[in-house]
């Protein structure tokens, strides 16, 4: 439920920001590698991201706008996400590869989350250890997407996030 609720405050606050740009952004705290630190100063409870985009994508003959996340919000666990930048089909999965590890997730319009802080926990630590990332996912136009990140600076990164953001 709570990866639901940050999914959906970062989708609001990206649309926020989209329609009225004076709203004040977040403000990025370093970068490191292909991931950059934000932290956003106007939540009531300190809220903290790290960020990457992808560094290949397939179809390229498509355009989306593919963000992973990893959020940090008031004293809570650190929560991997992902915004596909398009509505994932219904009742269909998205899923992580990272070396030989595979992660399915749960998938409502553009968001997509695993369920429980244990996934979670396992899925940062093989994103410390490899190199890259892969997601997949499936449109709600039957497309299938393959977004391909770099985890240079992911290790970095998180450690800088938790540093502005200490989680319990």
């Amino acid at each position: 439920m709570l990866k639901k609720v940050i999914t959906l405050i970062l989708s609001i606050f990206i649309l926020m920001v989209n329609i009225n740009p004076s709203l004040a952004e977040p403000i990025l705290k370093g970068k490191y590698g292909d991931w950059n630190v934000f932290i956003n100063p106007d939540t009531d409870s300190q809220m903290c991201f790290i960020a990457s985009k992808p560094i290949k994508q397939i179809p390229s003959s498509k355009s989306w706008d593919p963000t992973f996340y990893i959020t940090t919000f008031g004293e809570a666990s650190n929560e991997p996400s992902v915004s596909a930048g398009y509505n994932y089909k219904n009742e269909t999965q998205a899923s992580i590869k990272i070396l030989e590890y595979t992660f399915l997730l749960s998938t409502n319009g553009q968001g997509a989350w695993l369920g429980t802080v244990k996934e979670e926990e396992k899925l940062i630590d093989a994103m410390k250890k490899g190199a890259s990332m892969v997601v997949k996912g499936e449109s709600e136009f039957n497309t299938l997407t393959t977004d391909t990140y770099s985890l240079k600076g992911v290790t970095r990164s998180i450690l800088e996030m938790n540093k502005l953001c200490p989680i319990k």
